[in-house]
């Protein structure tokens, strides 16, 4: 939506898309929307870093740790850390 190059008029129905497809377009800019938010309270952050402390270990990973308290704080959940601590996983195994 944001690239004005690209942008057609009307929504993604009237260009021949379906409805379900309209709806999961509009979740996904509502999720980037949040991701970009610009700030997070000390209480979300203290939040973000509890969570991500339950699938992670800031000593070993600090910069993926990192990432994580950020995306929390931005508007994912704690399946983001799950999936961090899998990847982890996955990649150590290799």
């Amino acid at each position: 939506r944001a690239d004005q190059e690209f942008k057609a008029p009307g929504s993604w129905v009237t260009l021949g898309g379906s409805p379900a497809g309209a709806a999961y377009l509009e979740k996904q800019h509502t999720a980037v929307s949040l991701l970009q938010s610009p700030s997070c309270s000390d209480a979300e952050e203290d939040h973000a870093t509890a969570v991500c402390s339950k699938h992670l270990d800031e000593g070993s990973h600090p910069e993926t740790f990192a990432d994580c308290v950020y995306d929390l704080c931005h508007g994912g959940d704690e399946s983001f850390a799950q999936s961090a601590a899998a990847f982890l996983s996955e990649s150590s195994a290799l």
